[in-house]
């Protein structure tokens, strides 16, 4: 049996399909190295954004450390929405929220805890170090699961202020103050075990508890790294 010859229309055929599996092939190894280039941005931005701003986006991270100011609450909610715009709500794995803080203002406080609250997303509070006076609320208050590293110690105490002014207007702050105190403790009763009464009692000084008192007040539910 005799074999066909190739035309010269046809071999230009078989040219014109194995240049174009050869572009083709080319075309993917390019598609390839710009993903690579793209993730290895993404990595290279959320890195950025972890050290300068204390946001991790793509592993859902929020870091709170050093004093909560007045400004606290409002970028904690941004930081909280950017992770959600990026992920979005779908993505029901927790988000974690970092904390290893002194305390600080009491109404960025409330808000923050208010923002965990109200997240439609699990968050995770996670402690290390010293986790002080606001920063030991905030911990309580997660929705996932909340938790400290062994050797951490939290401390909470009567909301502290300074006074300065006219006799009435000292007179209206003290009252104000006594307000958000009962509403402090009023958290600590929902978040933890123990009741109003006990807390309001322990508060009057300063209280430090270590990580494994911790977990018996129900200030947190686990020790991580024991």
């Amino acid at each position: 049996m005799t074999k066909k010859k190739t035309t010269k229309a046809e071999q230009k055929e078989i040219e014109l399909k194995k240049k174009q599996e050869e572009a083709a092939h080319k075309l993917e190894l390019m598609r390839i190295e710009m993903e690579q280039i793209h993730n290895n941005i993404t990595i290279a931005s959320s890195l950025t954004d972890e050290l300068n701003y204390g946001l991790d986006i793509i592993n859902k991270i929020i870091y709170l450390s050093g004093e909560i100011d007045q400004y606290s609450g409002v970028v904690f909610q941004q930081k909280l929405m950017a992770i959600l715009k990026f992920h979005g709500i779908k993505d029901q794995d927790p988000i974690t929220l970092n904390i290893s803080s002194y305390g600080g203002d009491v109404y960025s406080t409330f808000s923050i805890i208010d923002s965990i609250r109200n997240c439609p997303i699990p968050i995770n509070t996670a402690g290390s170090g010293q986790i002080m006076s606001a920063a030991a609320l905030i911990l309580s208050a997660g929705t996932g699961k909340r938790s400290l590293t062994p050797n951490s110690y939290i401390m909470n105490h009567e909301i502290s202020t300074m006074f300065s002014g006219q006799a009435s207007s000292i007179q209206n702050e003290a009252s104000h103050v006594k307000i958000l105190q009962e509403q402090f403790v009023g958290l600590l009763d929902k978040f933890t075990k123990k009741r109003k009464g006990y807390w309001g009692k322990k508060l009057k000084h300063n209280v430090y508890i270590n990580a494994e008192d911790s977990k018996k007040l129900k200030l947190i539910d686990n020790i991580v790294g024991v």
